[in-house]
């Protein structure tokens, strides 16, 4: 497995990114973090990928969007309540259609035995 980390700063030359050549700011004038693959090319040249690449990269590879990732969960959390509250009116019928059926027999075996 390689050694891939994620740093705060592109420190390493050439300190900017293997793919687009940059190093991106944060709105703040400072370096925004990066990737680091901790392999070297063209003899001493390390290797970086900032954000926005890897950005790409994943929706390239069909990871979803940080932002479809937030929709999923509030989606999932809506569909966990909705269940929670199916179950519960489920539980609730499936009770009372027990109680009609107990009531039931208990009217046959009377009727049959007066």
């Amino acid at each position: 497995m390689p050694q891939i980390d994620l740093v705060p700063v592109m420190r390493k030359a050439p300190a900017q990114c293997f793919v687009c050549h940059t190093t991106p700011m944060g709105p703040d004038g400072k370096p925004l973090p990066a990737i680091d693959l901790n392999t070297d090319y063209d003899w001493g040249q390390f290797a970086y990928l900032c954000n926005e690449c890897v950005r790409v990269i994943g929706e390239l590879a069909g990871f979803v969007t940080p932002e479809e990732f937030e929709a999923l969960l509030t989606k999932h959390s809506d569909l966990q309540r909705r269940h929670k509250n199916l179950r519960k009116r489920y539980t609730a019928l499936s009770d009372q259609a027990n109680k009609i059926v107990n009531g039931r027999r208990a009217e046959r075996k009377v009727a049959a035995n007066g």
